[in-house]
């Protein structure tokens, strides 16, 4: 600092310090000397620097586990004095260290009002151990080396008064955290970052097994009262569709957890982690198959809780359970209620919740795959939802009993008799239609007739080409004629055509045939002639060139093409049921679809014998839910009655 000494003194309150926390020693020198002159002078400045931070990437959302964005920091001055002296970068301290210190909020969040704001701001801060944060991305957090023993993360400032934080990550905890950046050489200059959020690596689920079973029960009475029992009997209750007035499938005690890479439970201090676990219902296209799941309509799903609320308002309530300690438990007043469906392969969708995630399905895909970049959710394992069968007669005003005797409802078509159409409904305990429960293929029926008469009496041969009867060949005579006076004499045909012949009539065993004319009297024989031997043929020999065809034996058809067969499950059937459409991985059960909670049966065929009766037996594929029909009588139409004569 160049300055003259009016007066004879030189006042250092005149001179900007810009410089950090230390003590200085006071050295002076004249113009033009070399040496400077040490003086017993101390000054100690005790302002602080500022330590500015730059995130390259967005720091709210984060996810536990996974590398934070890289983090800059700027040592400066802490003000500026004026045009020359701007605020500065401190550059001369090029071996000093920043301090990266990680606290998370200890008090509550208030509303959640989407996955990185709450209402309530954190009024205290906690100071987390060191295994709670970690600088490497390439060494698993359990064999990690990195940590500090202080519980802070260090990083160097270069010569520009410049460092940068890398792979830093948040380990074995989520909430809401900031970070405190301290220069080292005075442990008071800092700065804290923006609080943000950081989310579970992922979500687990528990309390649900691969296939289990869960029953569609009846309106749970002891919950909502016999009082509002009653009132949901009345139609217009009913058909509001209040949530108290239906069964559901009861899914209770279930877990989500919140946990890191390993597999291992986060270390959560209670609701001031600011989680809520929504939950939705998925189920596999076509129900069918566990794959390419799709939403189901968010009403189905409701919380015990609801049914006390009671009203049609439902969608207007929130599906979520408060993450207590890393654990969200839907049980009890949040136990999981499905309703107005049943079928296989469902999965219940859990994900944190955030008021930009929906399941409508033009939204769906785009929030999904939002939540998928964090892992924030998670889907439990399939299972099925087991409702009631219903018969009912299709035609509308029709009586609801099955019918007890085919009679004029059947059509004998080439011995096959139709059976009548039927609708089976899908329906909770209390007979209340599940009207969104749809499947593929899933309704199966098979005949249900006394032991013996499945393959004799009923079964329906296979008519494909491989199952066509093969014609053994037509041994040959040559030189003789069947000798009978009941011969049928056929001229002019060809001799394939003549055999064809004796194919259509059953009590023809041979031909005789003339392939030319051998004339001796042209009153006796004239062109091709063909002879069918009725009975048997006693062969004589012939002076006109008269050959013996014999009738082979009717060729034998398999067992298993007059009777097919196919194990199907756990049982042997055989085909007793002609229908369009065939169950999947099956070649001759008949099937149908569920839409809107029914099934509508028709085109279903069986031989026709008369005088016999018969049941059909209903499935619901997957599930041990069986229904038996009542005897149905198999017996030809009544004749239709005589033309009346007109008055005259």
């Amino acid at each position: 600092i160049k300055s003259r000494f009016p007066n004879g003194s030189f006042d250092l309150g005149d001179v900007p310090l810009l410089l950090g926390a230390y003590q200085f020693q006071v050295c002076y020198r004249a113009s033009g000397d070399v040496d400077f002159l040490h003086t017993n002078l101390r000054v100690a400045v005790t302002h602080r620097l500022t330590v500015e931070l730059q995130i390259n990437g967005s720091l709210s959302p984060s996810r536990c586990d996974i590398g934070l964005p890289a983090l800059a920091l700027t040592l400066r001055t802490a003000e500026g004095y004026d045009a020359v002296y701007p605020q500065m970068i401190i550059s001369y301290f090029p071996a000093t260290q920043l301090i990266a210190q990680l606290y998370r909020c200890t008090s509550s969040c208030g509303t959640l009002q989407a996955l990185s704001t709450c209402s309530d701001p954190c009024t205290t801060w906690d100071h987390v151990s060191s295994s709670s944060l970690r600088q490497s991305s390439s060494t698993p957090p359990s064999q990690s080396s990195a940590l500090s023993t202080s519980g802070v993360v260090t990083v160097e400032v270069d010569g520009e008064g410049r460092g940068v934080l890398r792979k830093l990550s948040v380990r074995r905890s989520a909430g809401r955290f900031r970070f405190k950046f301290v220069w080292a050489r005075d442990l008071r200059s800092h700065t804290f970052s923006r609080e943000f959020i950081v989310t579970p690596h992922h979500l687990a689920v528990r309390g649900i097994v691969d296939g289990q079973l869960f029953q569609v029960g009846s309106r749970l009475v002891e919950v909502i009262g016999a009082r509002v029992a009653s009132l949901c009997d009345a139609e217009r209750l009913f058909d509001a569709d209040d949530v108290r007035c239906r069964g559901a499938a009861a899914i209770s005690d279930v877990q989500v957890v919140a946990v890191d890479s390993e597999d291992e439970e986060l270390v959560m201090l209670g609701p001031e982690s600011a989680f809520r676990v929504s939950v939705s219902l998925l189920q596999g296209f076509g129900g069918e198959s566990d794959a390419h799941h799709e939403p189901k309509p968010l009403s189905d799903v409701i919380l015990g809780e609801m049914l006390s609320i009671g009203g049609t308002q439902e969608n207007n309530h929130e599906r979520v359970a408060l993450m207590m300690g890393g654990l969200a438990q839907f049980s009890g007043p949040q136990r999981i209620l499905i309703r107005r469906q049943a079928g296989r392969y469902f999965r219940l969708l859990f994900h944190l919740s955030d008021s930009s995630f929906t399941t409508k399905s033009s939204e769906y895909s785009v929030a999904l795959a939002t939540q998928h970049m964090l892992h924030t959710y998670t889907t439990s394992q399939p299972f099925t939802i087991t409702p009631r069968l219903r018969l009912l007669p299709w035609a509308a005003g029709a009586s609801a009993a099955w019918p007890s005797v085919v009679a004029a409802h059947a059509s004998v078509h080439e011995l096959m008799a139709e059976v009548p159409r039927i609708r089976v409904e899908l329906v909770d305990g209390d007979g209340r239609p599940l009207m969104h429960a749809s499947c593929t293929g899933c309704l199966v029926a098979t005949l249900q007739v006394a032991e013996g008469e499945a393959c004799e009496t009923f079964g329906i041969p296979d008519t494909s080409p491989s199952c066509l009867p093969q014609e053994g060949a037509w041994s040959a005579q040559q030189g003789a004629f069947c000798e009978q006076s009941d011969n049928t004499l056929l001229d002019d045909v060809s001799l394939d055509a003549c055999k064809q012949l004796c194919r259509d009539e059953d009590a023809c065993q041979a031909i005789h045939y003339y392939d030319t004319a051998q004339v001796e009297d042209a009153d006796v024989f004239f062109g091709s002639s063909c002879f069918l031997a009725q009975g048997t043929c006693v062969p004589v020999p012939s002076n006109y060139g008269a050959t013996i065809y014999y009738k082979p034996p009717p060729a034998e058809v398999s067992r298993e093409c007059a009777c097919p067969s196919e194990q199907f499950g756990d049982s042997l059937l055989f085909r007793t049921l002609s229908s369009p459409q065939v169950a999947k991985d099956s070649k001759y059960v008949a099937a149908w679809d569920f839409v809107d909670g029914e099934a509508l049966v028709a085109d279903m065929f069986l031989k026709f014998t008369a005088g016999k009766a018969v049941k059909i037996l209903f499935h619901m594929r997957g599930m041990p839910l069986f229904l038996e029909s009542e005897p149905l009588l198999l017996q030809h139409p009544p004749p239709p009655p005589p033309p009346q004569q007109p008055h005259t």
